[in-house]
C-alpha cells in the first residue's frame, strides 16, 4: 500500500525569515492569537505576526520578562510593557525561551487562553526548528 504525504501549507517561502513569519501568521490566524513574536537573546525581533511595532516591543521585553521571575519585578516589567501595548497583560502573555542552533531565542505569544498559548508555543517552536533545518540543508 502506497502512502501519500499531504502538505497542508498553502503559502511557502525559501527565505527563512519569511517562512517563519508565514508560519507565525498562520498560527495567529487559525488560533485567534494577537501576537506571535520570535526574538533573539538580546531582544531583537526576528519574525512576528501582526504589527511590527508591537512585535519589536514584545521582542525587546522578552529577555527582561524571562529574567525577572520574581512576581514583584515581573509586575513592574508588565506595567511598562502595558504602557507601550495597552491590552497586553501578564494573564495574556506567555514567553518561552528555547534553543535554536545552539543559541537562546524567545517566543512571545499574546492571546486569551493559557492552554491555547501553550499549545501554540509548542507548535511554533516545532515549526521554527523545522523551517531552519530545511532552509539550512537547502543552502
Amino acid at each position: 500500500m502506497e502512502s501519500i504525504a499531504v502538505d497542508r501549507r498553502q503559502k511557502r517561502s525559501q527565505e527563512t525569515t519569511e517562512a517563519i513569519e508565514l508560519q507565525l501568521e498562520h498560527l495567529a490566524d487559525t488560533c485567534e492569537l494577537e501576537h506571535l513574536v520570535l526574538a533573539d537573546s538580546s531582544g531583537l525581533m526576528l519574525a512576528c505576526s501582526g504589527s511590527s511595532d508591537s512585535g519589536q516591543a514584545l521582542a525587546a521585553y522578552a529577555p527582561v520578562f524571562r529574567r525577572h521571575l520574581e512576581q514583584g519585578k515581573r509586575r513592574r516589567v508588565m506595567q511598562k510593557l502595558g504602557d507601550l501595548l495597552p491590552g497586553v497583560s501578564g494573564q495574556r502573555l506567555t514567553v518561552r525561551r528555547f534553543r535554536l542552533n545552539g543559541e537562546h531565542h524567545f517566543l512571545c505569544v499574546v492571546g486569551p487562553e493559557e492552554t491555547v498559548r501553550q499549545a501554540n508555543l509548542y507548535r511554533a517552536v516545532t515549526g521554527i526548528r523545522r523551517i531552519v533545518a530545511e532552509t539550512t540543508t537547502a543552502a
